[in-house]
């Protein structure tokens, strides 16, 4: 939770590498729940994981941010109706 708020609130930004051990240290965990994380966030889209290179940042593009707006507002208008 705390690296997706990190990456969302621009502490880790497009193209940054995400490297396990320095991670792990600025959280106080092992390499393995890092290693967990990223392959969840991965799942999420927030993170891109190259074989034998590691993880990277993959961020929100402007396409995702009109995305979540038309859905929202589809959404809301629903909620509405009803």
């Amino acid at each position: 939770e705390k690296l997706r708020e990190d990456i969302l609130s621009g502490v880790y930004k497009d193209c940054d590498e995400l490297r396990e051990i320095t991670i792990g240290e600025e959280m106080g965990v092992s390499r393995t729940p890092v290693r967990e994380a990223l392959r969840q966030l991965e799942l999420e889209g927030l993170v891109k994981i190259i074989p034998n290179k590691g993880a990277y940042v993959t961020g929100i593009t402007p396409k995702d941010v009109q995305d979540i707006y038309m859905i929202r507002s589809m959404l809301e208008g629903m909620c509405a109706r009803w």
